[in-house]
C-alpha cells in the first residue's frame, strides 16, 4: 500500500499496489503528461508540481504465495484503513 502526500494541502493519495518499486514512476509518468485520471489530484500536481508531493510506502507485505493478488491487495486496504481511518483522505480500489 502506497501513499502519496501533497506536502503544502496534506491531501493523500491511497492505493494497493501490486508493483511498488515501479508505481511512483508509473505515477509520475501520467501526472506529467496530464493523463491521470484522478482530475482532483492532475490539478494539484499541475499546479503545485512534483516538488509538493511525497511518495511513501505504508504497509508491504509479502505476496509471493498469494493466489489472488486483487483480493489479497484489497484486503490489506480495508486491514489498513480500519487501523487508520484519521488518515485517509482520498484513496482508490
Amino acid at each position: 500500500m502506497i501513499q502519496i502526500e501533497n506536502t503544502i494541502n496534506h491531501k493523500r493519495f491511497i492505493a494497493v499496489v501490486p508493483n511498488i518499486k515501479n508505481r511512483w514512476f508509473f505515477y509520475q509518468t501520467n501526472l506529467n503528461r496530464g493523463a491521470y485520471h484522478d482530475t482532483d489530484f492532475q490539478r494539484d500536481w499541475d499546479e503545485m508540481g512534483a516538488s509538493a508531493f511525497a511518495y511513501l510506502v505504508l504497509w508491504h507485505k509479502k505476496t509471493d504465495d498469494v493466489v489472488n493478488m486483487r483480493a489479497e491487495l484489497k484486503n490489506l486496504k480495508a486491514e489498513w484503513i480500519e487501523k487508520n481511518p484519521s488518515r485517509i483522505l482520498r484513496s482508490t480500489e
